[in-house]
C-alpha cells in the first residue's frame, strides 16, 4: 500500500492513470527543453534536474489521497495566482 491514490483503481482506469502520468512527465520535460535555448548541455541538465524533482515529489506524496492533494493544489494555486496578480499590477 505505497501507491496512495493508485490503490483505489484497477484495470482500465489504472491504465488510464498511468498513461496520463507519463503524458504529464513528457509534457513537463518538453516544456523545460522548449524554453531552454542557450545550450544543449544546459537543456539536458535542466531536464534531468526537473525529472529528479518530479520523482521526489511523487515519492513524498505516495500515501496521500486525491482529496487531500486536490485541496492542497488548489490552495497553493490560489495563493500563487494572487501573488502573481499583485506582482503584475504593482509594476
Amino acid at each position: 500500500m505505497v501507491r496512495g491514490v493508485y490503490t483505489e483503481y484497477s484495470g482500465p482506469y489504472l491504465a488510464l492513470l498511468e498513461i496520463a502520468h507519463w503524458y504529464e512527465v513528457i509534457l513537463i520535460l518538453g516544456f523545460c527543453s522548449l524554453f531552454w535555448a542557450t545550450s544543449v548541455t544546459g537543456m539536458i541538465v535542466l531536464v534531468a534536474v526537473t525529472y529528479f524533482a518530479e520523482l521526489i515529489v511523487d515519492n513524498v506524496t505516495a500515501r496521500l489521497t486525491w482529496r487531500w492533494m486536490l485541496k492542497s493544489a488548489v490552495g497553493v494555486g490560489v495563493v500563487l495566482t494572487v501573488v502573481n496578480m499583485i506582482w503584475v499590477y504593482a509594476h
